[in-house]
Order: C-alpha cells, then structure tokens, then sequence
C-alpha cells in the first residue's frame, strides 16, 4: 500500500483515475441501450405536450 507521503503526492490522483475510467465506461454502456417505449412516445410529442406542462 501507500505511505502518507505516497498517499499525499501521487495516491490521491488513483481513486480520480478510477473513477474518470468508470465514468467513461459508463457513457459507453449508456449509448449502447435503446430508450423505453414510454419514453419515445413522450419524446414525440414534443416539449409543451406532456403532463408536466402548464
């Protein structure tokens, strides 16, 4: 493992790496599925259409 002295000049910069390499993976994963029937359907009616407009 890491000393304090590691931990403090370089360590820190692990768990931002890992994260950074999670994120993108996540972005992929998330381009890669198909949106719900119910959320297509509301995406076509266009802004101003759906419940939440007054």
């Amino acid at each position: 493992m890491l000393n304090d002295q590691q931990l403090a000049a370089y360590g820190w910069r692990i768990a931002f790496g890992l994260c950074g390499l999670l994120g993108i993976a996540g972005l992929w994963m998330r381009s890669r599925i198909d949106e719900t029937e119910q959320f297509a359907a509301v995406a076509r009616e266009g802004p101003g259409e759906g419940r939440l407009s007054s």
